[in-house]
């Protein structure tokens, strides 16, 4: 019995003992240093403290619940008190920490876990990382807009920390464009700009009315710094069912438009389709009904613009008919025209002729005036395949005439334009002057007349062989749809006889210097020729042409020259006979001067070019005398009413005779007397600035340029090779520019071949006229009636368009005169319905124009000049009215189609492998009946995208096209791998979209990578 007692007495003893030793969940306390840290920012410090001494640590083990996510702690064991850690992450959410604490009792281990957890949030904003939005929604529609930003580490930027602790979380603003866009406040869509916060999940969603106009909505989301703004675009696309339809005839010159009932000519016409914001309604169909009982309804759809084109007609039949179009998706928009095909019988003709004032032909030979017969129906459409006959009537004829006009035809057939055209030969009169009959002022006239059925008209044709100008006009097309427009030409010719330009009176200076002889061939050999050329550019019989040449005074004779070898090739002498018998028939002449004009002036040039060859070059060069002499001869035997020049030529420097300038003093200095001498011409040395004085000139005239400008005399001078010093060039440049000349220099003898007929096209002062021009449009001639063209009530329109209209140029036989130019005459017309042209002066062969652009807003048959449109020229003491000239406005007689037109892509497919990496090829056939321009658009689809995404337009196509093969390369090449959809959408404005669509496989492009296509 005792030791059972004491038995129970020790294991109840045991049991107290273990019970008090054993470590509580309460006796052990894990405590941060901070309930919320910053992912990848300063680490918590994590402490346990254990509150029961009875038990033994042997350590404290820290781990993370999650440490595929959130990593490890700093510490992992700690085996001294106090116990602790460290953690950091660089992911946001709730990192749970677990301390388990390591014990002994009794040599027994144990253990006790507790755990904590921290809460981490996001670093700072670094990128958008959430962006989703319809690419297209339907205008006036609701979208939603929805973003998440994140930090540099992935997280995303939301709001926990702030609902927790309090505070102002992260906000993102958005800002449109405004119009009829907005963001939806709780209230209304009044806001451009709206500011949201982040919420506890990070997500941004804002919700945004898209504007009524079909087209870009522009959205900048703007998330906080460091973070650029992004700027998306969603397109408004307009699909709703039409609220209304308008309606467009063509033509439609009159209430109701009309058209001939000729068995040819329809109507065309645009419906236009618009949503209840105005906006085209596309992909909507309408039935389209006619008023004539044989014919059936039938249904057409709307494009993407909104659009549908019909023709209707031809029709053989007049007759009035209503056509009526009217949506099937609503029945109250509708709408109905009255179409008119009206009679096309021939009623009336027209005359014109143009020009109606020519010259006669002894001043023109193809000198001519085109006759036009113009014959219409009642309403001014021109009428074809008509007899119409002309004959010339008034026929009396002054002595002086010598060839009678005639018309090259007799009768002629109107065209497409209704036109009848023949052509009118003027006379011919005397032209010689020493005839009895002979008239300097001769005119003439005649009257032409054309018969059509019963239909009798005339007109008044004159010819003359002394106008300064004549004109010609030109209207295209001759026939044109009310509001199409009318290119207008008017053309001014100088072609008068008394445009002829000023006689010349030209001397040439020659050096004959010994130094002429260099070269191959010689300097001179390149002169005469030359010269040679100049003179055929002179007019034989008006112009007068002259020589003075510079050089030896005596016999000249090659032969006995120093420098003989220099004739023919300079290093060698064995030429030299034959070279000088053949190029210097004058050798041998004698000079009596240092200087000699050598022919004076003269209308035969057959003694100039006889007398160039007669040149022979020897000794110095005394160029002051012979210029001197060539000033002397047009002042003493040039005509006064001639243009007077002189044309200088020298290999070298100047010598005897002194400075042509006449810079120095006038004498030569001797030093022993201390006084000047008139000494002998050639005791003046090269570029001295001495001079020789000329008797009977003035102390200024001793410049030779002082004594050319008082007797208006121009000189031209050439420096002709390389052995003229700079001094010498600057002396025969300042000789040309003191006299409005010009300097030339030519380093070898190919250049003075143009350097002569430069110099000869210098010398042609033209005589010309000032001429202006107005022509008048506030009265037009309208069916025979002169009516007001106004702004209110307008007729013709003037019409600007850079490069058409207006135009200016001018040009004659050697090149432009006048640069092709555009100018704005839309001020000058609004002044006065007028436009005013200063034409200036028209020279002999010259020819302006101008070309300017009207709008015709009135049918029937228009006289395009008013009354009053005339050419004013010679100081305004003569005048030309413009020519007569007809053009009817009528229908577009040249509509073509079908009832409508059809528009269909097929056979899309693609050219490539089974998954493309790069590019590939799009190709599909086009058919389209219409005639206007089919243009493709190209857009994808990613699988899961769930948008549309467009890739490139192609334009430029026109039909009618029939199983046309178009082709396009995508290029594919960063775009992710996936299944994709293309599409291609045909569109015309006459007809309805056609899509089609075709499968694309698109993988990563990388040369390392491998395919497996799995089946």
């Amino acid at each position: 019995m005792k030791f059972i007692t004491i038995f129970i007495f020790l294991i109840l003893a045991s049991l107290l003992c273990g019970v008090s030793a054993a470590l509580e969940e309460s006796e052990v306390d894990i405590t941060p240093d901070s309930q919320w840290i910053t992912a990848g920012g300063g680490a918590a410090e994590i402490t346990v403290e254990i509150n029961n001494l009875s038990v033994s640590v042997s350590s404290v083990e820290f781990y993370c619940t999650q440490p595929e996510i959130y990593g490890e702690p700093g510490v992992t064991s700690d085996s001294s008190s106090p116990y602790s850690t460290t953690f950091t992450t660089t992911k946001s959410g709730e990192a749970s920490i677990v301390a388990e604490v390591n014990y002994t009792v009794d040599d027994s281990e144990y253990s006790l876990s507790k755990i904590i957890t921290l809460n981490v949030d996001h670093s700072v904003t670094e990128s958008i990382s959430y962006l989703h939005y319809d690419y297209e929604s339907e205008v006036g529609s609701e979208t939603d807009i929805s973003v998440r930003i994140q930090d540099a580490y992935g997280n995303i930027i939301d709001s926990k920390r702030e609902d927790a602790e309090g505070g102002n979380p992260e906000e993102i603003t958005f800002s449109s464009s405004g119009d009829t866009s907005g963001f939806w406040n709780g209230l209304d869509y009044s806001e451009d700009t709206i500011t949201e916060t982040v919420g506890s999940d990070g997500l941004v969603t804002v919700t945004f009315l898209i504007s009524i106009t079909p087209g870009e909505n522009l959205i900048n989301i703007e998330p906080p710094e460091p973070v650029s703004q992004d700027l998306i675009v969603i397109n408004g696309i307009s699909t709703a069912p039409p609220a209304i339809i308008e309606s467009a005839v063509s033509p439609h010159a009159a209430d109701p438009p009309y058209v001939p009932a000729d068995g040819e000519t329809p109507f065309t016409i645009t419906y236009f389709l618009y949503d209840v914001f105005g906006n085209p309604s596309g992909n909507r169909t309408v039935l389209i009904s006619s008023s004539d009982p044989t014919e059936e309804d039938f249904t057409l759809r709307s494009n993407s613009a909104g659009r549908i084109s019909v023709t209707y007609g031809p029709k053989s039949q007049k007759g009035l008919f209503t056509l009526t179009a009217t949506s099937t998706d609503n029945s109250s928009a509708s709408v109905s025209d009255d179409l008119l095909f009206d009679s096309t019988e021939p009623v009336n003709m027209l005359l014109t002729a143009n020009p109606e004032t020519m010259p006669s032909v002894d001043v023109l030979p193809d000198s001519k005036s085109r006759i036009r017969a113009k014959v219409v129906d009642e309403r001014g459409n021109p009428v074809k395949s008509e007899v119409v006959s002309f004959l010339l009537e008034d026929k009396t004829y002054p002595a002086y005439q010598t060839e009678d006009p005639q018309l090259l035809q007799a009768s002629a057939v109107t065209d497409e334009d209704g036109q009848a055209i023949v052509e009118f030969i003027p006379g011919e009169f005397e032209t010689d002057w020493s005839s009895p009959n002979y008239n300097e002022l001769a005119e003439a006239n005649c009257t032409v007349t054309a018969q059509w059925n019963n239909v009798s008209r005339t007109i008044k044709v004159e010819w003359k062989n002394y106008p300064y100008i004549s004109v010609t006009t030109l209207a295209e097309p001759e026939t044109v749809a009310v509001n199409g427009t009318l290119d207008v030409s008017v053309s001014i010719y100088g072609d008068g006889y008394e445009l002829t330009p000023d006689p010349i009176d030209v001397m040439v200076s020659v050096d004959r210097s010994g130094s002429m002889l260099k070269d191959y061939p010689d300097r001179m050999v390149s002169a005469m020729s030359a010269l040679k050329t100049f003179n055929s550019e002179m007019s034989e019989g008006r112009d007068q042409v002259g020589i003075t040449s510079f050089g030896v005074s005596g016999s000249s004779n090659i032969y006995y020259y120093g420098y003989d070898y220099w004739a023919g090739r300079d290093d060698r002498s064995s030429d030299d006979g034959s070279y000088i018998s053949l190029h210097y028939p004058g050798n041998g002449r004698y000079y009596s001067s240092y200087a000699t004009t050598d022919l004076s002036l003269t209308l035969d040039h057959s003694d100039f070019e006889t007398e160039v060859d007669r040149i022979v070059p020897m000794s110095g060069t005394p160029m002051r005398k012979g210029l001197y002499l060539a000033i002397k001869e047009l002042v003493d035997n040039g005509r006064a009413d001639a243009v007077k020049g002189v044309i200088l030529l020298s290999d070298g420097d100047y010598n005897y005779y002194g400075d042509p300038l006449a810079r120095g003093y006038a004498g030569y200095y001797y030093y022993y007397g201390h006084k000047y001498y008139y000494y002998s011409p050639t005791d003046y040395d090269t570029l001295t600035e001495n001079y020789y004085p000329f008797s009977g000139l003035t102390s200024a005239e001793q410049n030779l340029t002082v004594y050319a400008n008082n007797n208006n005399v121009t000189i031209y001078s050439i420096a002709f090779s390389d052995g003229i010093s700079s001094g010498g060039k600057d002396v025969l440049e300042k000789i040309a520019e003191c006299t409005g000349g010009e300097y030339y220099y030519a380093p070898t003898g190919d250049e003075l071949q143009a350097i002569y007929t430069s110099i000869a096209g210098e010398l042609k002062v033209e005589a010309g006229v000032n001429t202006t021009m107005q022509l008048v449009f506030d009265n037009i001639e309208l069916n025979n009636v002169t009516v007001q063209n106004t702004e209110e009530d307008p007729v013709v329109d003037y019409v600007y368009l850079d490069g058409v209209s207006t135009t200016i140029q001018s040009w004659n036989s050697s090149g432009v005169i006048t640069p092709f130019h555009t100018i704005d005459d839309t001020s000058d017309w609004e002044d006065d319905q007028n436009l005013d042209f200063n034409v200036g002066t028209i020279r002999l062969g010259q020819h302006w124009e101008t070309s300017f652009r009207l709008k015709v807003m009135k049918s029937g048959n228009l006289n395009i000049f008013g009354p009053g449109s005339t050419i004013t020229f010679n100081n305004g003491t003569d005048y030309l009215s413009l020519p007569i000239t007809y053009v009817t406005a009528v229908a577009d007689l040249n509509s073509t189609g079908v009832t409508f037109t059809e528009l269909d892509i097929k056979e899309l497919s693609v050219t490539s492998g089974d998954i493309v990496t790069d590019r590939f090829d799009l190709g599909w056939k086009v058919n389209y009946s219409g005639t206007e321009q089919v243009n493709h658009r190209i857009y994808y689809l990613r699988e899961g995208d769930g948008i549309w995404l467009p890739y490139k337009t192609l334009n430029g196509l026109s039909g009618p096209l029939n199983d046309y093969v178009k082709s396009e390369t995508i290029n594919v090449y960063g775009f992710p791998s996936g299944n994709y959809q293309f599409r291609v959408i045909a569109t015309a404005i006459d007809a309805a979209d056609d899509p089609e669509t075709v499968p694309v496989a698109i993988g990563v492009a990388s040369g390392n990578v491998s395919y497996i296509k799995i089946e």
